[in-house]
């Protein structure tokens, strides 16, 4: 998201992001959640998204909306009468969305990266389990959270120093 720098104003469009991805669970469920045309509308809708937007996990989104349950008995048993709306919906925003988002990074690569980077963050707090209740789960959960991140940074910049080593 920094590869051409960093700019405060980029902040809103990822908290943008998160809550967009927050009010997934609170959309009223479809009324054919089980597989009915609309639900695979959106399934496909979702699939297609996930496919173009960089980052953007259809997984997590899917889960989110309560869709990948139903997403997956269709795949699993190659059901081709719930499969085509989903491949075809999938199809058709992945057409629809490829020269959009192409153009967005274009012309607001910043705006766009921190938005994405905000989908990212919100859709893996979807499939987070609740916090734990005791105190002492809470503050373990904080402290692997904070271990692996900052693990994740000294392989980043172990990674980094490594590169420079070569160059």
């Amino acid at each position: 998201a920094n590869r051409q720098g960093y700019r405060f104003r980029y902040l809103p469009c990822a908290l943008a992001g998160i809550a967009l991805t927050a009010l997934f669970p609170l959309l009223p469920p479809l009324p054919e959640q089980g597989g009915g045309y609309a639900a695979r509308a959106v399934t496909g809708i979702i699939l297609g998204f996930g496919t173009i937007v960089p980052g953007v996990s259809s997984t997590c989104l899917l889960i989110g909306t309560g869709l990948y349950a139903p997403y997956l008995r269709a795949l699993s048993a190659l059901s081709v009468k719930e499969l085509w709306m989903i491949v075809l919906c999938a199809f058709l925003t992945i057409l629809l969305l490829a020269r959009v988002i192409d153009w967005c990074y274009r012309r607001a690569y910043g705006y766009i990266s921190y938005a994405v980077l905000g989908f990212l963050c919100g859709s893996a707090v979807l499939i987070l389990p609740t916090l734990p209740a005791s105190p002492l789960a809470v503050l373990s959960a904080f402290a692997l959270f904070f271990l692996s991140a900052l693990l994740s940074f000294l392989i980043a910049g172990a990674a980094a120093q490594k590169k420079a080593e070569k160059d």
